[in-house]
């Protein structure tokens, strides 16, 4: 082997040297104990931890060690001895080791006429085997020289080893990082501004998912306090089931059973913490060993008849179980199974959410950490003849010499020499390191199904390599229906990737925008896409705005067109911006739209030039300008072979252009909001409809909801909703006309009150002069001549239901007497004072005595809750409880 070809990519030859070895051992490992492997793990420290590189546990409890040796001229005695060395310090660490396997870069030399016996390499290396088994009966000692490094490295499993670390260094850290640097000049220009990096949900679910040193080590301390907290109890055990056996025989196989489900739960977290230590075990955890009631068994502790006599024992089994029953089981063994998943993530959400943007920062701060590998592919640029290696070529720029399983090698032969990093030796954490391919805006590239097959072909490659991850990004609508794809599908809300009042400081310190009513405004702007825009709008300005009704969607979007209009003329010098053709051309998409999901890109060039007095070349500026800002996408379809032309078509960008347009065409047609006819447009998006509610309360004074036909479009359901977007942005002057009926709604329920405070009152809480804000709260509470009557309106309880498993809409509604409703335990735990106080006060005295094993039960869960409620509000209510 020519070893002056060696990559060492910067590092030293004998650290570059260890990783091949830990690869082709891995490769031969998985080849030779196919059946049997358990699981394969790399070491970290200088020369290895322990005697080894790396090692593979077999399901025997068997091992088979890895010693990598740079030595690359003649072995003389002081390496020999640090062989043995290794070797007995191996021994000693994992004396389950069968099989030493020893490599290093020469073939050893033989007796010749020129060299003594007694001197040659060889004689010297069978000297010390011979010595080390002698000392190790059961090991055996074998030799990868030169020749059988380069036998392993000519196996098609290791092709892409072997282009990784003999030939042109293709496949690199560099590379990678160029490819972002080529994205971010590129098609990210627009789309990007790291300046505003704050990560949120997309960052929440990759950490988890390819794991990070903070994510981990706080995880394996939950299943650390998990573990102790069950060797504690089950320490306690055994004297608590000896004083029952003597005083509370009742509760001794109640104990059996919960130490054995205590013990269940010992043994899961004991198998995570393993994983934690070295991800290539294959643990799928027993998540019902988990889901034990705690509550039901602390309660029964309490009530036993030995429990006074013997306080201390059952105080502080109680005190443990209370601490095991206030770690949040569910969410830890959810973060555990998705850093334990193979499956791709899929996140969905509408345009303006910040997906793009989410994906790049991601990208950035996975490059920067250093721990995994990603690589960023905008779906647009991909023809839907490329298979995965056809995409991961193209985006890293490599020649094309490369098969598929090649390509996938080396990206693992490239996280593979991250393994020595990707250790946090004090926590005893192991990150194993990925590449994971960020595929965004699937829905840009047609055909869709193309990208479906794509995230299933994902699933095969990353079963054939462990270290390769896939996620993605799209609207929701391209996976409508495919329901067999293999992914993990994670919904990003309208408010986006990142809350808007997480945002908000960034962006306005990044546009340079000041204002006296920051704290107001951060909270009043809900989508990144308004934030955005008013952003765009106010860049330098010093600003104060007073009131909702200015920063409303509508208002900013029909400013931003405005803004567009400008930088578009500034463009074109023979156009005017009276002329309006930004807001013209977004007029006839909205139409085409209405009717059709894509407009193919040359028909409207035609439709624009005919109808607009703009020549080609100024549509084709008009249109890219559009499409820069993210007012329309431009979406491309590749037939099946390479002759064929690429065909280009738009679809909606940031749909709220569309949605505001939709409204003023409405309005244009109609003239009235109370005269549309909505039975005539029934196919109305959702968005324009609250955008029309908007329009229609701040134009027109009028709430779109009352409108006799809007049945047609919205359920009662989303009739409500629309109700509340119109009251939400009516003016200080005209929300007074709606107090007196809002208070009467108020009233009539729970249900009810809940719903305007949720959806009227806390979103206009920090505009206090607003007439519809905490001041209509404090008109509503002050109707009430006693405190007791608000509070039981108040606290009604979220259980109660009908004998059909119906919820009540109002407390005066429900008939205790006559319905087959009664307080069940965990009803009880649930309950608040108040609400047993009203619940006495609908059943006679009669039916009151079949609540009284409840009520008392309740009393032993809380009994200054019970004291309160019988001393302080029961003879208020209910006179002669």
């Amino acid at each position: 082997m020519n070893w002056t070809r060696f990559q060492t990519y910067g590092d030293a030859p004998t650290k570059a040297f260890e990783v091949l070895c830990n690869q082709l051992f891995e490769n031969w490992c998985r080849q030779e104990y196919e059946t049997i492997l358990s699981s394969f793990n790399v070491v970290n420290g200088a020369g290895g931890d322990g005697g080894v590189e790396s090692y593979a546990v077999l399901k025997t409890g068997d091992i088979v060690g890895l010693q990598a040796k740079w030595f690359p001229s003649t072995i003389e005695v002081s390496q020999i001895a640090q062989v043995k060395n290794s070797i007995r310090t191996a021994m000693k660490i994992r004396p389950q080791i069968v099989r030493y396997i020893v490599c290093i870069p020469r073939d050893l030399a033989s007796v010749t006429g020129r060299t003594k016996g007694e001197n040659a390499e060889s004689n010297r290396w069978e000297a010390m085997t011979a010595a080390m088994i002698e000392e190790f009966p059961k090991l055996t000692i074998e030799l990868w020289n030169e020749t059988r490094i380069l036998t392993e490295l000519q196996k098609s499993s290791s092709a892409g080893i072997y282009k990784f670390w003999f030939e042109r260094a293709e496949v690199s850290d560099e590379s990678i990082k160029q490819a972002f640097f080529r994205s971010k000049s590129g098609w990210l220009s627009n789309l990007y501004v790291p300046d505003l990096n704050t990560f949120g949900e997309i960052d929440k679910y990759t950490s988890k998912y390819l794991g990070t040193k903070l994510q981990r080590v706080k995880l394996k301390r939950t299943f650390s306090h998990v573990n102790s907290l069950c060797e504690i109890f089950l320490e306690s055990l055994g004297e608590l089931l000896s004083i029952c056996k003597k005083h509370d025989s009742e509760l001794e196989p109640m104990l059996m059973e919960v130490g054995e489900q205590i013990l269940k739960m010992n043994d899961e977290t004991k198998r995570a913490l393993l994983w934690f230590d070295n991800e290539s075990y294959d643990i799928a955890l027993d998540k019902s060993a988990f889901w034990i009631d705690l509550r039901d068994i602390i309660g029964r502790l309490k009530s036993s008849c030995a429990a006074h006599a013997y306080h201390f024992y059952f105080s502080e089994a109680s005190k443990i179980l209370k601490k095991l029953e206030q770690i949040d089981m569910g969410s830890m063994l959810s973060d555990f199974e998705t850093g334990n998943s193979q499956e791709s993530l899929v996140f969905l959400g509408e345009p303006g959410t910040g997906k793009t943007h989410g994906f790049a920062a991601e990208v950035e701060r996975l490059l920067d950490e250093g721990y995994h590998i990603p690589i960023l592919i905008r779906a647009r640029d991909v023809p839907s003849y490329y298979g995965w290696k056809d995409i991961v070529i193209a985006s890293l720029g490599l020649s094309n010499i490369w098969s598929d399983d090649e390509i996938w090698q080396a990206l693992s032969a490239l996280a593979n020499r991250k393994k020595i990093h990707a250790l946090d030796t004090i926590e005893q954490v192991s990150i194993f390191p990925k590449v994971i391919i960020m595929v965004d805006g699937v829905d840009e590239s047609l055909p869709h199904q193309k990208w479906v097959e794509r995230i299933r072909e994902a699933g095969a490659i990353v079963q054939a390599y462990p270290q390769i991850r896939f996620c993605f990004s799209s609207r929701p609508s391209v996976f409508h229906g495919n329901t067999d794809v293999s992914a993990k599908y994670i919904r990003i809300g309208n408010s986006g990737d990142v809350p808007v009042s997480m945002l908000f400081e960034s962006y306005i310190n990044t546009y340079e925008i000041k204002t006296e009513n920051a704290n107001w405004l951060k909270y009043a702007i809900t989508t990144p896409l308004a934030l955005k825009l008013f952003c765009d709008i106010n860049r330098g300005k010093t600003i104060e705005y007073c009131n909702r009704a200015d920063i409303t969607i509508n208002k900013l979007i029909q400013q931003k067109i405005n803004l567009l209009e400008s930088e578009f003329c500034s463009q074109v010098d023979t156009i005017s911006e009276c002329d309006a053709y930004v807001l013209q051309v977004i007029l006839m998409l909205t139409s085409e739209f209405t009717t059709n999901m894509r407009v193919e890109r040359n028909k409207l060039i035609g439709c624009i030039t005919q109808q607009l007095p703009l020549d080609r070349n100024q549509t084709k500026t008009l249109l890219t300008f559009l499409e820069n800002y993210g007012v329309i996408c431009r979406i491309s379809e590749y037939e099946e072979d390479y002759l064929t032309p690429v065909k280009n078509y738009y679809i909606p960008g940031i749909q709220g252009y569309f949605d505001y347009v939709s409204a003023l065409l409405l309005l244009k047609e109609y003239k009235y909001p109370q005269r549309i006819n909505f039975e005539t447009c029934k196919y109305i998006e959702q968005n324009a409809l609250y955008i029309l509610s908007i329009i229609s309360i701040q134009n027109h004074d009028y709430l779109i909801s009352e409108n006799p036909t809007i049945a047609f479009v919205a359920d009662n359901w989303f009739q409500q909703e629309l109700l509340f977007v119109g009251l939400r942005h009516t003016g200080l002057d005209d929300g007074t006309k709606y107090r007196d009926w809002l208070l009467s709604f108020m009233g009539k329920s729970a249900g009810h009150l809940t719903t305007v405070v949720n959806d009227l009152i806390l979103p206009l809480s920090r505009e206090p002069e607003h007439p519809l804000g905490v001041q209509l709260l404090d008109t509503f509470l002050k109707t009430f001549e006693k405190p007791a009557q608000r509070d039981i309106l108040w606290s009604v309880p979220p259980f109660l239901r009908d004998s059909e498993g119906e919820k009540w809409e109002s407390y005066t509604e429900l008939d205790l007497e006559n319905s087959e409703y009664s307080l069940s335990g965990e009803d009880v735990a649930e309950a608040t004072p108040l609400v047993f106080a009203w619940a006495l006060s609908l059943v006679d005295n009669a039916k009151r005595k079949i609540y009284r094993d409840v009520l008392m039960k309740w009393a032993l869960l809380s009994p200054a809750e019970f004291y309160k409620l019988f001393l302080n509000f029961a003879p208020a209510i209910v006179p002669g409880v």
